[in-house]
């Protein structure tokens, strides 16, 4: 059986980088929006929202103990990937985020692999980041239109009003969250990182 070609994570990265190969790079936005819907990833709560898409692109999720400033390391071996994150109790709340993120790190191999780097090392933490608060609320955004789409058909305006106030406070915790999960890391240590090893 040939396992190059069940890749669907590469083949998402080489349908991507054909469609945006005009107006390249891409921004970690239309990236994030793409790979939610493509996906089909829901709004991210848990990992184990995320569950379906490590099963489905073959990646391996390990948590462990691991030196207090690394949250993270993503490590390829041919098709065959692992993720593996930091179990400590203080890396907790980023765990979410740093799957996203090593994920993110992922995407950009395969990227580089086809010719289209989006950006040089230095700068990949910074926009796996940006990668990983842009799933959360690309994820959101898009259950959210199906949610006002039926508020929108109640009669009551009382209800309008407060399916409004609901959702107006819902989305600025949850987009607060998002934030802090995804950047957060950067406030409470300058030395916390992630990390990326490949090997073919």
């Amino acid at each position: 059986m040939d396992t190059e070609s069940q890749d669907q994570l590469r083949a998402f990265c080489e349908a991507y980088t054909f469609q945006h190969r005009e107006k390249w790079p891409t921004t970690e936005h239309e990236l994030a929006l793409a790979f939610v819907t493509h996906f089909d990833i829901p709004i991210v709560f848990w990992v184990a929202d995320l569950q379906n898409f490590l099963v489905r692109t073959n990646i391996e999720l390990i948590e462990g103990d691991s030196p207090s400033d690394l949250l993270g390391v993503n490590m390829s071996f041919g098709v065959k990937r692992q993720i593996f994150t930091s179990k400590n109790v203080e890396h907790v709340p980023f765990l979410i985020h740093t799957v996203l993120h090593e994920i993110r790190e992922i995407i950009e191999a395969d990227f580089c692999r086809l010719g289209f780097g989006t950006t040089n090392p230095s700068e990949l933490d910074s926009r796996a980041d940006q990668f990983s608060f842009a799933v959360h609320t690309c994820a959101a955004a898009v259950s959210l239109q199906d949610w006002v789409k039926d508020a929108s058909q109640t009669n009551s305006m009382w209800q309008k009003v407060a399916f409004l106030g609901v959702f107006t406070v819902g989305a600025v915790l949850f987009g607060l969250c998002s934030f802090s999960g995804a950047f957060g890391y950067r406030f409470q240590s300058p030395s916390v990182k992630r990390s990326r090893l490949k090997r073919i």
